[in-house]
């Protein structure tokens, strides 16, 4: 999964830089300046979007993982206990 994210944020990136590119030879400096910083702040902007969701995800993964522990260690203490008391 995070791979294919990444592989996914490289080919936009890629995109980005090539369409840059050909703008650049077409336009005058001013428009090129413009572009660039508008290029930035969508990269940015995408960034912090991935980052956002990746910890989202990381935290219910840690979140599921935590819970089966606690289910598993009550199981365990329940059983340890119905043996003692047998």
């Amino acid at each position: 999964m995070m791979m294919m994210m990444m592989m996914l944020m490289m080919m936009m990136m890629m995109m980005m830089m090539m369409m840059m590119m050909m703008m650049m030879r077409m336009m005058n400096l001013k428009y090129i300046a413009i572009i660039i910083v508008v290029g930035v702040i969508v990269v940015v902007v995408v960034v912090v979007v991935v980052v956002v969701v990746v910890v989202v995800v990381v935290v219910v993964v840690v979140v599921v993982v935590a819970a089966a522990v606690v289910v598993v260690v009550v199981v365990v203490v329940v059983l340890a206990i119905r043996v003692a008391v047998n």
